[in-house]
């Protein structure tokens, strides 16, 4: 078919003359349309609107080029050196902002604990996981350059003592004090429990109603299940957990718990 591009300006009859073009339109086998390239080159290279639509499309390339650059240029960066990661770790911990987080954590803790408390129900509980939330392994960190290896930590934990993390000592000495029972869930395996013990006590922990060790043949990735069942297992014994506070995720999910409390800790993680 032919049509006359009328709707277009022109100079009356002549101008409307010069821009009548053949537009055929075909439907391609595969049900694509197909547009006569005569109409588009005359429209762009005579017609005043193609000179309109020519700097609109020289426009539009242009910024999707940049667009398109800064997207490569951006994953095209390589990360920080692992140097000032633990350089910034290290001032995070040093020069207050982690003990200000871990109180500020505990101060929510020991108020919901209160609470509870005053409700006057029994046998109300309170979890506590041990390593960077009972006490502290910092010293270890810093001595094997933030290292995760398992033969490590154990040469550490046998030999070395571990302080408490000062707030999270007053939530089990507030727990104790107002006659709720306090149990330790850590990821440590048993051979390391007589000396876990030790370390607990010398840290201020002194009395508490239970501890459980991740089990020997427990060799899944994740320590989520492990304290999960360990938690079910207190709440069979007829303990209502009120809060459940640790420094991973895997800590504190999978329920068994009214109220969990994450301490901060940007040094590891734990699955």
């Amino acid at each position: 078919m032919k049509r006359t591009l009328d709707a277009l300006p022109g100079n009356g009859s002549a101008g409307r003359a010069r821009y009548a073009a053949p537009t055929e339109l075909a439907v391609g086998w595969r049900g694509g349309l197909t547009i006569n390239m005569a109409l588009l080159t005359e429209l762009f290279t005579a017609h005043p609107l193609g000179t309109k639509m020519r700097l609109m499309c020289s426009t539009l390339w242009r910024f999707s080029f940049f667009c398109l650059f800064g997207i490569l240029l951006s994953g095209c960066s390589s990360p920080d050196n692992l140097y000032f990661h633990k350089q910034a770790l290290i001032r995070y911990h040093d020069s207050g902002p982690y003990k200000t987080q871990v109180q500020r954590v505990a101060a929510h803790a020991i108020s919901y604990i209160r609470k509870r408390a005053a409700s006057g129900e029994r046998n109300l509980a309170v979890v506590l996981d041990v390593d960077d939330t009972a006490i502290s392994t910092w010293d270890r960190l810093i001595r094997d350059d933030f290292a995760r290896k398992d033969t490590m930590f154990i040469a550490w934990a046998m030999t070395n003592p571990a302080p408490a993390i000062g707030p999270v000592l007053e939530v089990y000495h507030q727990s104790r004090g107002l006659g709720l029972k306090v149990f330790f869930i850590t990821g440590r395996r048993n051979p390391l429990a007589e000396r876990t013990e030790l370390t607990l006590k010398a840290a201020g922990y002194t009395e508490y109603d239970g501890i459980y060790f991740r089990p020997d043949s427990d060799h899944q990735k994740s320590l989520a299940p492990f304290k999960t069942d360990a938690r079910r297992q207190i709440e069979e014994k007829g303990f209502k957990i009120i809060a459940n506070v640790g420094d991973q995720q895997s800590d504190l999910t999978g329920g068994y718990s009214e109220r969990t409390f994450k301490v901060p800790n940007p040094f590891y993680y734990t699955p």
